[in-house]
């Protein structure tokens, strides 16, 4: 999810809420301001904060083999 002003509370709130009643397994949010991603994993039927990672990082996914985020590929306009 890319987080915008107008749909914010709706991304981090009823929206997560879904996405963890059908067992989405990772839930990553892109936050454009303070340009941070933030990687949350299931842990039973609720998300838990597993990392966040800032534009000069780059990630990977144990669900995702062979993809590497590039955190300033991210955030480029």
């Amino acid at each position: 999810e890319i987080l915008s002003p107008s749909t914010r509370g709706i991304d981090l709130g009823p929206k997560k809420k879904v996405f963890e009643r059908y067992g989405v397994k990772e839930l990553w949010i892109v936050d454009p301001e303070p340009r941070t991603l933030d990687r949350f994993v299931l842990e039973g039927d609720a998300f838990a904060p597993a990392e966040q990672f800032s534009e000069a990082d780059s990630f990977t996914s144990a669900l995702l083999p062979g993809l590497t985020i590039v955190g300033t590929k991210v955030f480029e306009a």
